[in-house]
């Protein structure tokens, strides 16, 4: 039996779950860890600016590839730093696992410097939430720790004592095969019965729809229901898709989804949810506990969305579908895209968001990544992008502000032959300006879209329909050019309309990594939802 480091050993299992990078920063309680990683050629250490940063790294690394995404951090401010995008793979579903040091044995609940109780902090945020203190434990804990990520779709912490990495494991990693758990619950011929008893049906399609996504599109053809794509989930259907009738939000509620008589939502869709009509929801997830009970829920189903997809259509009776939706359905198309070309020629001035995100669309790639950080601006992105194949991460339940370029640097990673744009807002920059600088490390060709407007824009929209004071949104004055040759980036700027197209072509065609900042104006929100 070959015996090993506790380091060695958490090194070879991920290899053997297929685990090619861990994003992290370096501190003295993982410095173990990060040896063993460094002389594993499998296996490559991602170093971020931040753990915020690393975090996200590799939560969208999992987003991506449907594997398990890794992030290390050092004990005290390491951990915390990795709040956020553990909350966010936890609401959203995403397998995470967090590795993090922490002081050595003999220091655990003493005064030393940087301890704290890391599994009361994390247990909130994560589906396990585990703390080893030998090698021996660290043999069984880890496979299990691995497991519940991929198989329940979770965040997991396992925090580990810088001297325990050190350790012996006597035991080889085990073979590891899991697969998600199915969880099947409800009755999928109750619940086929139910939609093909709406007359006028609307599909919404939220971002956990992805990998089963042409099952859903069969049956929404099939029932000839209106289609509405969440935010998370533009790109999962092309936008000429006949029954397409675009986004659902702040700037755009389609008449149509009023006269709705019935909502067949798959996944989870938080931020459309307030302009949904309260008429018969049956919501389809993967897991019982992602359910919506706050909806007017009829005859749901958990389990896997490609079978039930399979096995509702397979199932449908003859749909009662009224004569008239598909007229209204198209009818709905021709508006929204009536409204667009109204916006696209705008043509002078300070940049409306909705013509930037309209033009991002015209020129960029089909099959593109697109990495959307958090504001105002992801809402013209709901209404005004015509989506092909792209792909679009977002922080959806968790809206963690931050996100955009770390997730575009991970997305660079994983697939270095697709377009990757990261769309962020001059707020979002400002927390982790730091991977720029990754950026030009690994020579990554991503398009950094900056939305300068110089404020939190949704926050101060938010402030003034509750009638507050306008109190710290403004943003301080970034010379984005300076910025841009401090990371050895190329740099454009758009300061007026007339620029905009010749800006985004020669930008989206660029070799190496470039920021593009567009100086756009603070248009209000039609439907802004404050809660």
């Amino acid at each position: 039996m070959m015996k090993s480091t506790a380091a060695d050993y958490l090194v070879r299992l991920l290899v053997k779950v297929g685990v090619r990078r861990v994003y992290g920063v370096a501190g003295t309680a993982i410095f173990p860890l990060l040896d063993a990683i460094g002389r594993e050629p499998s296996l490559t250490f991602v170093p971020a600016t931040n753990e915020l940063s690393a975090g996200y790294m590799a939560l969208n690394e999992a987003r991506l590839t449907g594997g398990l995404g890794v992030c290390t951090a050092t004990s005290g401010p390491g951990a915390a730093g990795l709040a956020s995008p553990v909350a966010d793979a936890y609401f959203d579903a995403v397998p995470l696992l967090a590795i993090i040091g922490q002081v050595k044995v003999a220091q655990v609940a003493t005064g030393t410097s940087q301890y704290f109780a890391q599994q009361s902090f994390f247990q909130a945020i994560t589906g396990l939430s585990e703390q080893v203190f030998s090698g021996s434990a660290l043999g069984e804990v880890l496979p299990r720790a691995v497991g519940t990520a991929l198989s329940e779709r979770t965040a997991v912490h396992l925090g580990i004592p810088e001297d325990v990495f050190a350790q012996e494991v006597a035991t080889e990693p085990p073979e590891l095969s899991w697969q998600p758990l199915e969880n099947n619950s409800g009755s999928i011929r109750a619940t086929a019965e139910q939609i093909a008893s709406f007359r006028r049906p609307v599909v919404l399609l939220g971002t956990e729809a992805a990998s089963s996504v042409c099952g859903w599109l069969r049956l929404t053809e099939k029932l000839g229901a209106a289609l509405v794509l969440a935010q998370g989930g533009k790109g999962l259907v092309s936008c000429d898709h006949y029954l397409n009738i675009g986004g659902l939000g702040e700037t755009y509620v389609p008449p149509l989804v009023g006269e709705a008589d019935g909502i067949i939502l798959i996944g989870n869709a938080p931020y459309e949810k307030p302009f949904l009509p309260r008429v018969p929801t049956v919501q389809i997830v993967a897991r019982t506990g992602n359910l919506d009970w706050s909806l007017p829920l009829v005859t749901p189903l958990t389990g896997n969305l490609a079978f039930l997809a399979k096995e509702l259509i397979e199932q449908l009776p003859g749909v009662n579908t009224d004569s008239t939706w598909a007229q209204k359905i198209a009818a709905s198309r021709t508006e929204l895209q009536r409204r667009l070309t109204e916006e696209a020629e705008l043509s002078r001035g300070p940049v409306h968001p909705s013509k930037l995100m309209s033009a991002l669309s015209l020129h960029i790639a089909e099959d593109a990544i697109i990495a959307l950080d958090i504001g105002a601006f992801i809402h013209w992105f709901d209404q005004s992008f015509w989506a092909r194949r792209q792909r679009v991460l977002l922080s959806n339940y968790w809206r963690g502000i931050g996100a955009g370029l770390p997730a575009a640097i991970a997305a660079k990673l994983v697939d270095p032959a697709r377009q990757v744009v990261a769309i962020v807002g001059d707020g979002g920059l400002l927390l982790n300006p730091g991977e720029l600088a990754t950026l030009s490390r690994y020579h990554l060709p991503v398009v950094v879209v900056v939305v300068n407007n110089g404020s939190y824009d949704l926050e101060g929209q938010k402030m003034r329909q509750k009638g507050a004071s306008l109190v710290g949104i403004d943003l301080p004055r970034i010379d984005f050019a300076h910025l841009a040759a401090a990371f050895q980036l190329a740099y454009r700027e758009v300061a007026d309309t007339g620029e905009l197209d010749t800006v985004l072509r020669e930008a989206l065609t660029f070799p190496k990594p470039i920021l593009v900042s567009v100086r756009c104006y603070s248009p209000n929100l039609d439907n802004l939802v404050v809660l």
